[in-house]
């Protein structure tokens, strides 16, 4: 497999760089019959011989490979499942020789002791030609189906990829898990929650201008409607407006400085039944990171409730800039429809970098753990000052966008 040492993880869900190591055929045999109780079988198809189960009368065949590490110059965490040039006429054979029966392409990772199988969904693949290529997986994938069994995700192309533990395997292959399974029940209903926000809040693929987010703000008495950085505090508001108005506080729950203090956190939500914090950001689709919160309560709420989940929505967006070279912003324009004297003699303050329009295209939901922390952050420096010169602030995270992938959970595009 190579000399080049890449992350790994232990049974006892610990990160460490090592080598790969093949598994034989012996060995994936082993591996099967101790997941099923020895009720494997053997089909010789196209020259292969496949392993198959019998789930409630019907022939389930598992196009078997190993998960192993992506390749130099790909980042160490980034795996895949080789995917044969086979596999297409396997499972047009098998479909002629059993009626009804399903095929699935299965890797496998293992590492010493830990065993995890990656069910890679094959049905954007059916339509076409099986090349001799690569489904994905990240580490967190694997790490993910150790915390709770089985973890799906839908990738940044569509792809629907499930990585399941040893203990759960055998039931989620005889037990025929095809639908959109989650992690664990908690995180699952706030991700139910939060595709519920995408689909009724009339946020998505909707040109949204400062002037209509401030009007709005400001009928409803929303204390951040002032702020420079509307898009996120408009997104933050429409937040608190569906999950009181849905009855979803118990799910998701808006912080205010008031139930911040404890511990000086400055995260958005706060998720009552999984006893962990996240944050909603609205970031420029064209921006190569997000801004994260202060290193400290990053760093302090990873190490105390062992997770942090970025809620990220990615606009296309205009600046005043685009549009004005000159005269007062639309920012204050709009502002001082309620408020006749707001800065009355700054006109232009915040001119050059306000964003006048957004519009939402993606949203990312990413964890961020001890798994994969080291690899999704980067320490702001540290004369990082307010705006105008003011004062020092304290050091802060940023999420490179090109890590994403290491982190996702949940995924929505308008494509």
């Amino acid at each position: 497999m190579g000399a080049f040492k890449v992350e790994q993880i232990s049974s006892d869900k610990e990160l460490c760089l090592d080598l790969d190591k093949r598994l034989t055929a012996f060995e994936i045999s082993r591996i099967l019959y101790d997941c099923f109780d020895e009720g494997v079988d053997y089909i010789t198809v196209c020259g292969h011989k496949i392993p198959y189960v019998v789930c409630s009368g019907r022939f389930v065949f598992l196009l078997i490979a190993q998960v192993t590490y992506l390749g130099n110059p790909h980042p160490i965490y980034k795996k895949r499942i080789q995917l044969k040039n086979w596999y297409i006429d396997a499972i047009i054979e098998t479909n002629k020789m059993y009626k009804g029966c399903d095929q699935r392409f299965i890797g496998i990772y293992r590492y010493k002791d830990n065993i995890v199988f990656v069910d890679y969904d094959k049905t954007r693949y059916l339509n076409g030609r099986m090349h001799n290529s690569s489904a994905h997986v990240y580490t967190n994938d694997l790490f993910q189906a150790m915390e709770h069994g089985i973890f799906s995700k839908i990738d940044f192309f569509g792809n629907k990829i499930t990585t399941i533990s040893k203990d759960y395997f055998k039931r989620y292959i005889l037990d025929d898990f095809t639908g959109n399974i989650l992690i664990g029940n908690v995180e699952n209903e706030i991700v139910n929650c939060v595709s519920s926000f995408n689909a009724n809040s009339g946020l998505f693929n909707k040109t949204i201008t400062v002037e209509e987010a401030i009007s709005e703000m400001y009928k409803e008495n929303y204390s951040q409607r002032k702020q420079s950085e509307w898009p996120g505090f408009f997104l933050q508001y429409k937040y608190e407006k569906f999950l009181n108005e849905e009855g979803l506080l118990g799910v998701m729950l808006p912080l205010k400085n008031k139930n911040k203090a404890s511990k000086h956190l400055d995260f958005d939500l706060y998720f009552p039944k999984g006893n962990f914090y996240g944050d909603l950001k609205s970031s420029d689709i064209s921006e190569k990171s997000t801004m994260l919160n202060d290193a400290a309560n990053v760093s302090m709420e990873i190490n105390d409730f062992g997770k942090l989940w970025y809620i990220i929505y990615c606009h296309d967006t205009k600046y005043n800039k685009d549009e004005y070279k000159s005269g007062p912003n639309r920012r204050i324009v709009a502002i001082r429809k309620f408020d006749p004297f707001y800065k009355l003699g700054n006109d232009n303050s915040y001119g050059q970098r306000l964003k006048t329009e957004v519009r939402y295209k993606e949203m990312y939901i990413i964890e961020i753990n001890r798994i994969n922390r080291h690899w999704i952050m980067d320490k702001m420096t540290s004369n990082f000052h307010q705006l105008n010169g003011g004062s020092l602030r304290n050091p802060k995270y940023s999420i490179k966008k090109d890590e994403f992938k290491n982190a996702l959970v949940y995924f929505e595009k308008i494509r």
